[in-house]
């Protein structure tokens, strides 16, 4: 999965300004059961349980959208968690972002992380062998098994994010643009 990393680091984006009273989280994905975009409600919950300030913004759309409407009205977290539907560009509102909030299970390399890892915001993504393969705890995000340990992995993925001053990439190097081209150079041109 490759990513535009000049775009990502462009100096007109919209560049971070943290609240400390809030966490700005954002989830990218379709309202499928594959993306598990429930447990947006279980982190609303153990955050607002921990008494962290948080806003969730979702960008995506899919059959479960409603019944998320549902469950966000019922835990009264309308002023919290905001849906926002399908997004083309959605650089700016990853900018924005203290984390990536990333629960899905049941995919490879999550491009949605890797735009957001180029752009200098930390994942929070469940702990799989493919999520291994881009994220290194405490350096650009961190992992969960159970909503019972995210709250600490929200502050913590936060703080890697606000101690991020220049925005600078947060993708392994092996996922640079120049390693990624030279190697695909070697396989095509190698006789």
């Amino acid at each position: 999965n490759l990513v535009d990393q000049s775009k990502s680091l462009d100096s007109s984006i919209i560049k971070h300004d943290p609240n400390p009273d809030i966490i700005n989280i954002i989830f990218i994905g379709s309202l499928t059961p594959r993306k598990c975009p429930f447990l947006i409600i279980e982190l609303a919950k153990a955050l607002r349980k921990c008494n962290i300030g948080f806003q969730i913004t979702v960008l995506g759309v899919g059959r479960l959208k409603s019944r998320l409407e549902f469950l966000i009205k019922k835990h009264s977290f309308d002023n919290c968690i905001r849906l926002l539907g399908h997004i083309s560009n959605p650089r700016d509102y990853i900018n924005l972002m203290d984390l990536l909030f990333h629960p899905s299970s049941s995919e490879g390399t999550s491009r949605a992380c890797l735009e957001a890892l180029a752009s200098g915001i930390p994942c929070l993504v469940r702990d799989t062998s493919a999520n291994r393969f881009f994220i290194e705890e405490n350096y650009n995000g961190f992992f969960f098994n159970s909503i019972k340990d995210i709250s600490s992995n929200v502050t913590a993925s936060a703080r890697l994010r606000r101690e991020n001053f220049e925005n600078k990439s947060l993708l392994l190097p092996k996922h640079k643009e120049d390693l990624i081209l030279d190697t695909y150079s070697k396989v095509i041109f190698t006789e």
